[in-house]
């Protein structure tokens, strides 16, 4: 039943907007002769922009008990997740305009939805990065909790997606490598998304990507939340989740193949798999084997394609182990490089330094071995390098090229050496039988004076 503008009016006057804005009730006074029924007063009241569709909406419904949390007036709803409901809305007093993520009373009866929400607000505070969105508050209005975020003027990339189609290669690398940056902060503060998807990053109108919806994070080795999964649930979203997830082993890594996943979705406008059912995509997750970028269109960089299929490899130890690897595997995507470091390949013991000043890698020593023996293990065909260090990697190619010649010369130098000894001290040497007939000869005069004297 429609309201009379009085009882519009009223309930206008019991959401606590026009003791907030002098400017919002000297409308009402001047519009309420004007218009003759509540319809009319509500359009015109948008139109002026004084209010809201969402909140002219919610006052014409009677549903104007949560128009206000605490200091924050709700604007408009912007999304919807698992747990509840995103809202733009206005600190009172600051006038700052922030994401307000609404969990109502009957989703937070339970003990473990409110140790999840707990932890996303532990999670959030902790996280302080360019890519990730920042949380500035949280806590509990009339039955509902709420948690206070940054607000980012922009779309998410599921969005993009929808509107745009599959995105080029350079704008995926860029998109993927920031989320990348964003992530690696992350994991250095313990901390794990655990459902990184295109819906879960943002996109600002100056190109900048922000990680957002922490609610599945845990923290890595602190956490131990298994309590808080019952027995049969999964955590995460079904397209993009890691084969680990679904025995909820869950370490960085699941991270990282979600995020191939994601790349995946953004090169080709598909998820990696479409299988009907959702216990067909968990297996198909688990034990199929990771469809190619190149399957899908052929002007996608050979790397990229290289790059995507280890982001996605069923085992976590064949993946890239941390998101600094991936990024320097990108950047040479972004340079335009399309050298690798191959798995094995040593350089010098004077350009070791610089070149894993500029690369994370892994490296073992020999104890019995020289300096030079130093191995690169963790470097396999799928990692890049930066061009600065590729450049390095080239010149102390051209070195080695060098240091073999020299090194040959020098040899052939030492055995001539050898060989000009040998022959010196054999010419100067005198023979044993000539020795024998010097003893002779100087025998006989010895006798003979001896005769004479006689």
């Amino acid at each position: 039943m429609a309201p009379s503008k009085t009882d519009f009016l009223r309930r206008l006057q019991k959401s606590g907007l026009l003791e907030l804005d002098d400017a919002l009730a000297a409308a009402v006074v001047a519009l309420s002769a004007e218009q003759a029924d509540a319809a009319g007063l509500a359009k015109e009241l948008v139109q002026r922009k004084q209010l809201t569709r969402f909140q002219a909406a919610a006052i014409y419904q009677n549903k104007t008990r949560h128009l206000m949390l605490g200091n924050y007036v709700l604007l408009n709803r912007i999304g919807e997740g698992g747990m509840g409901q995103v809202f733009r809305a206005r600190h009172q007093r600051m006038g700052r305009i922030v994401a307000l993520k609404l969990i109502p009373a009957e989703k937070m009866r339970s003990e473990t939805a409110r140790q999840r929400f707990q932890r996303e607000s532990r999670a959030a505070a902790k996280l302080d990065h360019p890519n990730i969105v920042r949380a500035f508050d949280a806590g509990i209005e009339q039955d509902i909790s709420f948690l206070v975020m940054e607000f980012v003027e922009g779309q998410d990339l599921e969005t993009l997606l929808r509107h745009q189609g599959r995105l080029s290669p350079e704008q995926a690398v860029n998109y993927i490598t920031q989320a990348a940056q964003g992530l690696k902060y992350a994991h250095a503060q313990g901390v794990i998304h655990r459902d990184i998807k295109p819906a879960n990053m943002l996109v600002t109108q100056d190109g900048a990507l922000k990680i957002l919806d922490m609610g599945l994070a845990r923290f890595e080795k602190t956490d131990g939340d298994s309590h808080l999964t019952q027995a049969g649930e999964i955590m995460g979203t079904i397209d993009y989740i890691a084969p680990e997830q679904i025995d909820n082993r869950v370490d960085s890594r699941v991270d990282m193949y979600s995020l191939g996943c994601t790349l995946f979705r953004l090169v080709t406008g598909s998820v990696p798999y479409q299988e009907e059912s959702v216990m067909k995509k968990l297996l198909a997750h688990r034990d199929a084997a990771a469809p190619l970028i190149s399957q899908y269109r052929d002007d996608v960089p050979r790397q990229l394609v290289k790059i995507c299929e280890r982001m996605m490899a069923k085992r976590p130890d064949e993946r890239f182990q941390t998101m600094e690897q991936l990024i320097v595997a990108l950047e040479t995507i972004r340079s335009d490089e399309s050298e690798v470091v191959e798995l094995g390949e040593t350089l010098p013991a004077d350009d070791l330094q610089s070149f894993l000043h500029n690369m994370t890698v892994e490296i073992a020593v020999d104890s019995k071995q020289t300096s030079n023996n130093i191995a690169v293990e963790s470097l396999r065909d799928s990692h890049t390098a930066s061009s600065q260090t590729l450049n390095r990697v080239r010149q102390a190619k051209a070195e080695n090229w060098w240091y073999y010649l020299l090194g040959v010369v020098c040899v052939v130098l030492l055995v001539l050496m050898v060989l000009g000894v040998l022959m010196f001290v054999n010419g100067t040497s005198p023979k044993p039988g000539a020795e024998e007939k010097a003893e002779a000869g100087l025998g006989t005069p010895d006798k003979s004076a001896s005769t004479s004297a006689k």
